[in-house]
């Protein structure tokens, strides 16, 4: 667990970013059952994208590498449901990006649980799912880079809140995130 960088925020927009098999569906589903909030997801959406073209994800990155409008699409109805809304979860790699004034959470986790963790949701090996995440990562930095002019997404000066989920079940990664939320709110920390 950690904490950095606590920055004023809206105290009814939450982000939590991270790679893939970090728990940040589950987390942020579970988050926004506590909190009464609406649940988003970005992954979702970049999904059922790369299904409707009938694309793995690995595939997907690399067609949105050379078709940067779908990238630009999703980032873009992210941004402006974080100007319009309020009490929301949002489970997004750039969420923090788009949504500034959010409270803004990064979730942690050892490569090998992530891959045990990602096979136990997509299926196929151990060894493939390394060689994609790997790929897919590459993949993802350089769009950043060329889209945004983002040298590091996951820079921890990019968030308010840092917890490791290896070790915990997603309710106490929420308790823990909970704890730290309330804690801000308390210091009148967050824009009206």
């Amino acid at each position: 667990m950690n904490k950095k960088g606590v920055n004023i925020f809206n105290k009814s927009k939450i982000t939590i970013s991270g790679l893939g098999g970090v728990g940040k569906g589950t987390v942020a589903k579970l988050l926004s059952e506590k909190l009464n909030f609406k649940y988003l997801s970005g992954g979702d959406f970049f999904r059922n994208m790369a299904e409707e073209l009938n694309l793995s994800l690995y595939d997907f990155d690399q067609f949105v590498k050379k078709n940067p409008e779908y990238d630009l699409k999703l980032d873009q109805m992210q941004e402006k449901y974080g100007q319009k809304n309020e009490n929301f979860v949002l489970e997004s790699r750039l969420g923090w990006h788009f949504i500034p004034d959010s409270f803004k959470i990064r979730l942690d986790c050892d490569n090998e649980v992530r891959y045990k963790r990602i096979l136990g949701r997509d299926g196929s090996t151990v060894k493939e799912i390394k060689t994609n995440e790997k790929e897919r990562f590459n993949a993802i930095v350089e769009r950043y880079k060329a889209l945004y002019k983002l040298e590091d997404f996951l820079n921890e000066n990019n968030f308010n809140y840092i917890i490791d989920s290896t070790n915990l079940t997603p309710e106490e990664v929420v308790e823990n995130i909970l704890k730290e939320y309330f804690k801000l709110i308390n210091k009148n920390t967050w824009i009206k």
